[in-house]
């Protein structure tokens, strides 16, 4: 019996404003084929939907106070996040005028990144006592999720390890009894050997390599210690597996960071990562912060006793995926963990699978339809003959959940238990949609000894305590339960919660973000929380005076702003000095890096898509003339890594691929534009320009690599390091944007993003120049491994590149120098972070073609450098001029 618990929709507005008419074809949705096995189906397709209008969610009453759980990463909605961050800001003082009103404000700013629900509430009151009886989650000597005052951390240890080389290098030598361990809050990120491979024996070909934790070795931190946060594992991309944890190993007191975000929560399976696999009996993961890993956070396969305590694991949250845990053929002790935002708490299947899940907390954030599904094995079970059967047992005590979902579905029945005694439940009975008993292919027999559902609270504002039995009546004796459920004797007084309202402020107006973006890659982790909690916790006397400087540096950091906003705000990204202007300047197509006032946003087509299927119908039927219009929210991931490549879309001559980046609703929210991304990493571009005079506006290009792999080239090329060269350099695939060879390309209005090679890359063909391409007021950044890293990269190609935002590109403009290419950069703008030169032409020397050239001309006018690095490498000489004036 499903019943559908979402509260009514309410339908969007329909606009008819258009900035750019265009004949509409709306392309028809292709709907993927439905995968469920049909003769598994154990629902009863006659039984009652739910009405939708019953299910009241329970109002929040702490709004002020927070939940004692040791963080460092956190999953906000990053364009809300940031407005607010500017409106609270610039609020200071006026609409927020109270220390009182500033930590209100910061509170539900930190809560919109936490996700945790009504564990605000009741995180001091989880468990009901009555008599003898105890009901929920019961606390031991430890918070749930571990972390702060945690009683079982390491004192004593082998190896201190500071990096990913270390790391790498010890787990070859750690024997069993020994730990590793990680001090502090440092950040490692473990991206460069997963991607490129293991070092040692390399001579060619690239050799697979995983992080393994060796049997009977412990990995360790000092999360909870001392109020230490515990230091960051993570991986800023796509990872299949983290950490590998064998025989007896032990992973306590780290931070384990995936790198999905919700921009990644529609992705295939496929693209999304996985954290820990525990392939070894006796393994332990405890005090933990496990999250961003969207597949699953931690898969245990064909290893048995297992313990699982005192993680805090959230954020798991993919669509068709997001397991908390997934279980093979294992046995698994999960206990005294907090889950928050996990699609599905456990997905368990094989014969030999017993799960034992006792003292956890549910926050009440969860975004799934099921805590957990039980999946079948091919054979009948032997009493229930018309049923599959499943893993062995599944005892489910103690515990307390805050959200509604499906309790398990039951694909499989347990062979030996299936046992939900003593939790509690936030909502009646009914929500939770769990009565095998009327379900096809059981009877209530199935409640005198396989299924035991005992003595669990349900509603935690007015509790009452429940048992199945298969006396119990076939219907419901009440609107608030389910069928063959009895009342238990005992009253459960209910728990009290102490209201605290949030100050009310009202503001005169919504701020505006400072640089339109839908791509954050967080380069300095997790420092503006760090800011904000800090702020929070000051005296009276100093919240107020802090607050504004604070409040900027959390939006810079979260940002990657750097140096933009300081010269922003005090009016000196151009200057003028008699009668000339110096640095750059918007101008009548609109601001710098476009977006919001924009002069030509696109809001349809001549072929309208949501979803790639229909992206591709249209490619293969436009003409030149002609506008694909990707509608706003949709995101379309081109990479495939099960199969290992990215299926890249050529763009036709003449075709203007487009979105509304920058299209203001008239609730005043603005659109970052639509997103054609790659989760994969391969060596192939993401969109191939198929001809002349295609153009690309309003959209977002997002890569899947923007780290800087700084340590990657040491190993290459440092005189310290193992000197691997430039084969093992290139087994880190590096990743291109848009990629052109033909002429008068243009890409204005749009986010491009992530590319480790470069975003845009321009040439001809058949040793002939391509010309006549318009790169202009985008917004280009994080495209900056070492030794390549391009926003714009030229080689036989002329190009105007102007009125763009720049920053984190190794070399936001660059050349190869041959004689017949050329830019002209002008009104540019560079916040000031690179590892490099921020504009950059070749030379000879380095095409080592015997002649000093670089490039016909070289001209760069009015752009604003930011930052301490040399603004122009120019690396000979143009055989034409070179003018650098008024930056």
């Amino acid at each position: 019996m499903k019943r559908i618990l979402s509260l009514c929709l309410v339908l969007a507005l329909l606009f008819t404003s258009i900035l750019v008419s265009c004949k509409e074809t709306e392309i028809p949705k292709i709907n993927p084929p439905d995968i469920q096995d049909p003769g598994n189906n154990t629902e009863n397709p006659n039984d009652k939907v739910e009405p939708e209008d019953k299910f009241v969610p329970i109002s929040l009453k702490n709004q002020l106070d927070p939940a004692p759980v040791t963080t460092r990463c956190y999953y906000p909605v990053y364009t809300d996040f940031l407005q607010s961050l500017e409106t609270l800001k610039n609020g200071i003082g006026t609409a927020v005028n109270t220390p009182a009103a500033i930590r209100s404000e910061l509170r539900s700013l930190l809560r919109s990144a936490e996700d945790l629900g009504l564990y605000y509430d009741y995180h001091d009151q989880t468990y009901y006592t009555n008599g003898s009886e105890q009901y929920g989650a019961v606390p031991d000597a430890d918070s749930f999720g571990g972390g702060e005052g945690y009683s079982q951390g390491i004192k004593k240890y082998v190896f201190v390890v500071t990096n990913d080389d270390q790391l790498h290098d010890v787990l070859k030598y750690a024997k069993s009894g020994e730990v590793i361990f990680i001090k502090g809050d440092i950040v490692i990120d473990l991206a460069d050997y997963m991607m490129a491979g293991d070092i040692d024996g390399f001579q060619d070909k690239k050799i697979p390599y995983e992080f393994v934790i060796p049997a009977g070795v412990t990995l360790a931190g000092e999360r909870g210690v001392d109020g230490k946060r515990g230091a960051i594992l993570k991986s800023s991309s796509y990872v299949d597996i983290m950490l590998t944890l064998e025989k007896g190993a032990r992973l306590t007191g780290l931070v384990l960071q995936g790198p999905d975000t919700k921009n990644n929560l529609g992705n295939i399976t496929a693209n999304q990562s996985s954290g820990i696999l525990v392939q070894g009996d006796d393994a332990v993961i405890d005090n933990c912060e496990i999250s961003g890993f969207y597949k699953n956070a931690i898969e245990v396969t064909n290893a048995k006793n297992v313990s699982i305590h005192h993680n805090y694991i959230h954020h798991i949250s993919g669509k068709d995926s997001g397991l908390g845990l997934y279980l093979n053929n294992a046995s698994v002790t999960v206990s005294n963990n907090l889950f928050s935002a996990c699609t599905t708490l456990i997905f368990a299947l094989g014969s030999d699978t017993n799960i034992t899940f006792q003292n956890n907390v549910e926050a009440g954030s969860h975004p799934g339809e099921n805590f957990f599904i039980l999946n079948p094995l091919r054979e009948t079970d032997t009493a229930y003959t018309k049923a599959r059967a499943g893993i062995a047992s599944l005892v489910c005590e103690n515990n307390t959940f805050l959200s509604v979902a499906t309790l398990a579905s039951v694909k499989g029945i347990p062979t030996v238990l299936l046992a939900v005694r003593n939790n509690v439940f936030a909502y009646d009975e009914v929500y939770y949609d769990f009565d095998l008993a009327s379900q096809k292919n059981f009877d209530a027999s199935v409640y005198k000894e396989r299924v035991q559902v005992e003595k669990n609270v349900w509603n935690i504002l007015s509790p009452v305590i429940l048992s199945k039995s298969s006396d119990g009546p076939q219907t419901a004796a009440k609107e608030t339960m389910l069928p063959y459920s009895i009342q238990n004797e005992g009253t459960i007084t209910p728990f009290t919660v102490v209201e605290k309202q949030a100050v009310a402020v009202t503001y005169a107006q919504n701020a505006k973000l400072t640089v339109l973006s839908a791509s954050y890659y967080l380069d300095e982790d997790d420092l503006a929380y760090f800011y904000l909690d800090t702020l929070f916790q000051l005296e009276d006397q100093k919240i107020s005076s802090h607050a504004v400087k604070m409040i900027q540096s959390a939006i810079d950091s979260i940002g990657g702003y750097t140096n933009y906003t300081t010269y922003l705000y005090k009016n000196m990204i151009s200057l003028t000095s008699g009668g000339k202007t110096y640095g750059a300047t918007g101008n009548e197509a609109g601001n710098l890096g476009g977006g919001e006032g924009y002069h030509q946003i696109f809001t349809t087509g001549d072929y309208v898509v949501k979803d790639k299927s229909e992206l591709l119908l249209a490619l293969s039927k436009a003409k030149s003339g002609e506008v694909i219009f990707i509608r706003e929210g949709t995101i379309i991931d081109l990479g495939n890594a099960k199969e290992e490549k990215i299926n890249t879309i050529t763009l036709p001559a003449g075709v203007t691929l487009a979105s509304n980046r920058g299209f203001v609703h008239e609730d005043g929210s603005v659109s970052t534009g639509a997103i054609i991304k790659t989760t994969y990493n391969t060596r192939k571009e993401l969109i191939t320009i198929g001809g002349d005079n295609v153009r690309v506006t309003g959209i977002v290009v997002q890569g899947g690599d923007p780290g800087r792999h700084l340590a990657h080239w040491d190993r290459c090329h440092a005189g310290t390091g193992p000197k691997l060269g430039t084969n093992y350099f290139y087994k880190l695939p590096v990743t291109e944007g848009i990629h052109c060879l033909y002429n008068n390309l243009e890409v204005d209005n749009c986010e491009l993003s992530g590319f480790s090679y470069a975003t845009i890359y321009l040439s001809g063909q058949d040793e002939s120049a391509s010309t006549g391409h318009k790169i202009h007021h985008n917004y280009i950044h994080h495209n900056q491994i070492k030794a390549l890293g391009y926003g714009v990269v030229l080689y036989q190609a002329y190009a105007e590149i102007n009125h763009n935002l720049f920053n984190y590109n190794r070399h936001s403009i660059a050349g190869s120098g041959w004689a017949n290419s050329g830019y002209l950069a002008h009104d540019n703008v560079e916040f000031g972070a690179s590892v490099s030169d921020y504009f950059d032409m070749h030379g000879g020397k380095d095409r080592k073609d015997g002649t000093d050239i670089a490039a016909e001309y070289v001209e760069i006018y009015n752009n604003t450098f930011l930052g301490n690095n040399n603004p122009y490498n120019l690396r000979g000489v143009p055989t034409s001029h070179r003018t650098f004036d008024y930056n």
